[in-house]
């Protein structure tokens, strides 16, 4: 059972990070392709994403935020699923 909801919990967040990555990777260059002094400017950057709503084919969201935020957010999905994934894989399973 833990693991279906792990499966489901990995998969669901993979489902969210995918788009962004996809999105941007094509457009432009990595953070380690840009110059040093640049970089500031990269990390500043807005980039728009557009997301399909879920129960809907048509409608779509606009989502804008700086490069920066993206790491950040993408950071603490990642902080998060990890604590989720530890915390249930120590509760003991109940005698038979």
């Amino acid at each position: 059972m833990r693991k279906i909801v792990v499966a489901m919990l990995v998969a669901a967040v993979g489902a969210v990070a995918a788009p962004s990555v996809a999105a941007t990777s094509s457009e432009t260059a990595s953070p380690d392709q840009v110059d040093a002094q640049d970089r500031e400017a990269y990390l500043n950057q807005v980039v728009c994403r557009r997301d399909v709503q879920v129960g809907s084919r048509v409608q779509r969201r606009r989502t804008c935020m700086t490069r920066r935020e993206q790491i950040r957010l993408q950071n603490e999905t990642r902080q998060s699923v990890g604590d989720y994934v530890n915390r249930a894989t120590s509760i003991p399973l109940r005698d038979r």
